[in-house]
């Protein structure tokens, strides 16, 4: 993997893209050993879920995160339709 990422990171330079270290993480889910990955002298970190596209993305598969957090996304509207027809302006 490591070998992979030096050679993202050769490439980007080339076409002047700059990867963010402050932002980059990574995440495995089907290592045995945990080797960590090493861009611009600095360790990444190492992470067990993430967003994307507003969708939970974790090592576990993300669907329960995912399924909660659209969950609470539905409530919230619905409580502000709620609170919008009890009190028209």
């Amino acid at each position: 993997m490591q070998q992979k990422t030096d050679s993202l990171a050769c490439e980007a330079t080339k076409i002047e893209l700059q990867i963010y270290l402050t932002t980059t993480e990574t995440m495995a889910w089907t290592m045995k050993e945990q080797k960590y990955i090493i861009l611009g002298g600095k360790e990444l970190n190492d992470v067990d879920s993430f967003t994307y596209l507003t969708s939970v993305v974790s090592a576990t598969g993300g669907s329960d995160g995912d399924i909660k957090a659209c969950k609470n996304q539905l409530f919230l509207q619905h409580c502000k339709a709620s609170i919008k027809s009890s009190f028209p302006l």
